[in-house]
């Protein structure tokens, strides 16, 4: 069974024709959920609609411009269309103004120096808060060597942890602060992204009352513990 707000659905395979009937019509603030279980119940074996379903799944895709929504179009495709469909998301990620979600899709189609483009052209525009996704996508970066987008990504997620103030995560915080002093030494020219060095001043000065979080950084690079509070400043002079 499936479940939507409280109410269930047969798979597929249970009365399909039937389950086609209650998907009829508009759900309003859970229309994207009627369109994906309507997408689903079209690919089921016993009606085998899958080009209807891709329809709406394309529909779903350029709403959401979701890696996950776009891979939900390219499965109900034939090989011969996953190419265009490709060009398609390339063509509507370029309109899309969250960096994140662009980048993240350049990312998935193979074109890392475009993600890259995206998101060093607005890092303020970066959410620091959705780890979920920034941490995946990091990584990505950096294993494709692209240093400038792995720091722009590093330093939105730095920077949502210190203006929180969110204790809990200020071990996660010296990580990407460890982060981007590695990114730095592998990468001299950062730009258009503010110098690695005016970076550090700022958010040594911004944040330098927060001594839980420069006690973590002191641990990570080895430092005792016991002077972390005064690492902003020692380091700073």
């Amino acid at each position: 069974m499936v479940g939507v707000a409280g109410f269930e659905l047969a798979t597929p395979c249970d009365r399909p024709e039937g389950a086609l009937s209650w998907l009829e019509g508009s759900w309003d603030r859970l229309e994207s959920s009627r369109q994906r279980l309507q997408a689903e119940v079209l690919t089921a074996a016993a009606i085998g609609r899958t080009g209807e379903a891709a329809v709406i799944r394309q529909h779903i895709f350029e709403t959401t411009l979701s890696v996950s929504d776009f891979h939900g179009w390219l499965e109900l495709l034939p090989p011969n269309a996953q190419a265009e469909a490709a060009e398609q998301a390339r063509a509507l990620a370029t309109k899309h103004g969250d960096p994140v979600v662009v980048a993240s899709l350049f990312m998935d189609v193979g074109d890392g120096a475009a993600a890259e483009a995206a998101l060093v052209a607005a890092p303020g525009s970066i959410r620091g808060g959705d780890y979920g996704t920034l941490v995946p996508l990091a990584r990505a970066l950096e294993s494709e060597r692209l240093w400038t987008g792995a720091t722009a990504v590093y330093r939105a997620l730095l920077v949502a942890i210190l203006d929180r103030a969110y204790s809990p995560a200020y071990a996660h915080g010296a990580t990407y602060w460890a982060k981007l002093q590695a990114l730095a030494q592998r990468c001299a020219a950062l730009m258009p992204l503010e110098p690695p060095e005016t970076f550090e001043a700022r958010i040594r000065m911004q944040h330098k009352r927060k001594s839980s979080f420069w006690a973590h950084v002191s641990r990570a690079r080895g430092v005792d513990a016991a002077d972390s509070t005064r690492a902003p400043e020692q380091t700073d002079g």
